[in-house]
């Protein structure tokens, strides 16, 4: 069995869900939280948006991960010492998972392989990077040091239509600056991970020129940063979209909140803040062209 780079591809739906409402001055899109980019090692990308559910920290982990095949990727199951379990493809293209000699790298190490990164995690990304899988409302999980977790870590980032989560750290960006946001240069897109706001900082899209206002995309990290990718036309939010003819364009991070000049400042000309995203805080929005 041909180990994957990355185990969320498998089970991710292939495209980002977004939903919007044509009835209200406000449309809902859901494609507020950060995107992760997939990739595996045939060279297919895959990017799902990530998305917190919102429910209480309860440090219990579930029996998600465990529905590839005979071990777990996250809780690494059914597996001998040494081992980890991965992600894997078949002769005949099946998708399991499989027990296989555990790497060495953990947190945001560089990996090309999926054993490359020590029992439960996964190499997303391109290039590779170890990230920390987890369960829905697992936070512990993410903070348990001796399983190659962080301090305050929290378990916020999915695939679209997986039950697999990943631990992410948080940082205190500014979502909204399109500059001195406070993120490193190696990862500078501020991007909301939680229906709270907690917001961490995110690598561009490899290989692309990051895009201004009206920019074509497919993920939030084809945009610089301050801007998100959203639908380039709201009722529209639920097709997909396809990297090689992107139906999305990037807009400018604003709140819908704010009134009178503060508000207008916000966005480009002949736009307006009118767009607000589901599961994220009702300051959270982007700007739009007005009718």
């Amino acid at each position: 069995m041909r180990l994957l780079r990355s185990v969320l591809l498998l089970v991710s739906a292939g495209s980002l869900a977004v939903g919007c409402s044509s009835s209200t001055p406000t449309p809902d899109v859901d494609s507020g939280f950060a995107d992760l980019g997939v990739t595996d090692v045939g060279g297919t990308t895959d990017r799902g948006s990530i998305t917190d559910r919102g429910a209480p920290d309860t440090g219990s982990g579930s029996t998600c991960g465990g529905t590839l095949g005979a071990c777990n990727v996250v809780t690494n199951a059914n597996c001998a010492p040494g081992e980890g379990c991965y992600a894997g493809r078949s002769a005949d293209g099946g998708v399991g998972a499989t027990c296989a000699p555990a790497g060495s790298r953990g947190w945001g190490e560089a990996c090309t392989s999926a054993n490359g990164c020590r029992e439960g995690f996964a190499c997303l990304g391109t290039p590779g990077t170890c990230v920390k899988l987890c369960c829905q409302n697992d936070n512990a999980s993410c903070r348990d040091e001796a399983r190659g977790g962080r301090p305050g870590a929290v378990c916020a980032g999915a695939v679209t239509g997986s039950d697999i989560r990943t631990c992410m750290e948080i940082s205190s960006c500014d979502v909204y600056a399109t500059s001195n946001n406070r993120c490193p240069a190696a990862r500078p897109r501020c991007d909301i991970i939680a229906i709270d706001g907690t917001t961490n900082c995110f690598p561009q899209e490899a290989g692309a020129t990051p895009g201004g206002d009206g920019t074509a995309c497919c993920t939030n990290t084809r945009c610089q940063p301050g801007l998100v990718c959203v639908p380039r036309d709201p009722a529209m939010g639920g097709v997909a979209c396809v990297a090689t003819a992107p139906n999305r364009v990037c807009r400018r991070v604003c709140d819908p909140t704010l009134a009178g000049s503060d508000a207008g400042a916000q966005c480009p000309a002949m736009q307006a803040c009118t767009l607000r995203f589901t599961d994220t805080p009702m300051t959270y929005g982007a700007c739009a062209p007005m009718p």
